[in-house]
């Protein structure tokens, strides 16, 4: 009984936290974001409090920390000139998910060794095809698969362990510092879902593919959709 109060709290916590991005993306004012950043302390003291803060409840004070980020440089009008510190602030990302994957996931032979590479295929197909910022696009593409591994490692309800994927994704591409139009969107959450399917049933072989092939097509999808 007690894991399940944890584990709604936790879910009603990211609600709350998606919701509060949207509407910092959608308004784009100084209120908008100082409400993210209240929002994303109240959920890393939620995350603090509750018994077991590993894995996904882990997973879910990184992304609250990331917003926490994010509504501090979109309150002092730095979102746009400190390309710097949002790439450094994707790189503690993707270190923090992989932190917590190493430790808690039970699909530990998705990473393998040639993933760098891929990742340098990525941001170099990216620049040739005069996308900016490349890596945060192949960033976001492992952070949100290693989350969904991590958090469908740490659910037994199956069901509320796709709902926090679900949210967990939207939080990661509805913050202002991305530009997708709703059909890019809409591709990518569709390759997520079908990414966070494997993951439910163990295909390995599978989703380390996906996830290979995704990296590479990203580009594409991003600047042709």
């Amino acid at each position: 009984m007690k894991q399940l109060k944890g584990g709604i709290a936790s879910l009603l916590s990211l609600i709350v936290l998606v919701l509060c991005t949207i509407m910092a993306r959608i308004q784009g004012d100084v209120v908008a974001y100082v409400v993210l950043m209240v929002i994303s302390i109240l959920v890393l003291n939620v995350v603090f409090i509750l018994a077991g803060r590993i894995g996904y409840r882990g997973l879910i004070g990184i992304y609250s920390g990331y917003t926490l980020f994010i509504s501090v440089l979109g309150a002092l009008g730095l979102l746009g000139v400190a390309d710097y510190l949002v790439d450094l602030a994707y790189v503690i990302l993707l270190l923090l998910v992989l932190t917590v994957y190493h430790h808690y996931s039970s699909l530990r032979e998705v990473l393998v060794a040639y993933i760098p590479v891929i990742i340098l295929a990525s941001v170099i197909a990216g620049i040739s095809l005069g996308l900016q910022n490349p890596l945060r696009y192949a960033i976001l593409a492992l952070v949100d698969a290693f989350s969904a591994i991590i958090v469908l490692s740490s659910v037994k309800n199956h069901i509320m362990g796709f709902i926090t994927c679900l949210l967990l994704f939207i939080l990661l591409y509805s913050t202002p510092i991305l530009t997708l139009d709703i059909i890019v969107f809409s591709v990518l959450l569709a390759l997520y879902i079908l990414r966070v399917l494997l993951v439910l049933y163990n295909k390995i072989h599978s989703l380390r593919l996906i996830v290979s092939l995704e990296l590479l097509v990203r580009p594409l999808l991003v600047i042709y959709l």
